[in-house]
């Protein structure tokens, strides 16, 4: 049986095809739709994806991007 937070094959092609800007609109403003994205084993998985595709980027990237979202 699955539980509601277990990473299925789906939920992490979508989180693959995030990008990181996309990922940390979620992780700072997300909607209550997008709380399994952020729980247990899916929420995991999406930090690090999220980090990851972060260390990618430039610091100036990071910081346009971060100034482009807001707070």
């Amino acid at each position: 049986m699955q539980t509601q937070n277990e990473l299925t094959p789906e939920t992490k092609q979508t989180i693959d095809a995030m990008t990181y800007e996309e990922m940390l609109r979620i992780w700072r403003f997300g909607p209550t739709c997008n709380i399994n994205l952020l729980q247990g084993e899916t929420g995991e998985y999406f930090k690090n994806e999220m980090f990851r595709k972060k260390d990618k980027l430039t610091h100036e990237q990071q910081v346009a991007i971060s100034k482009q979202i807001g707070w």
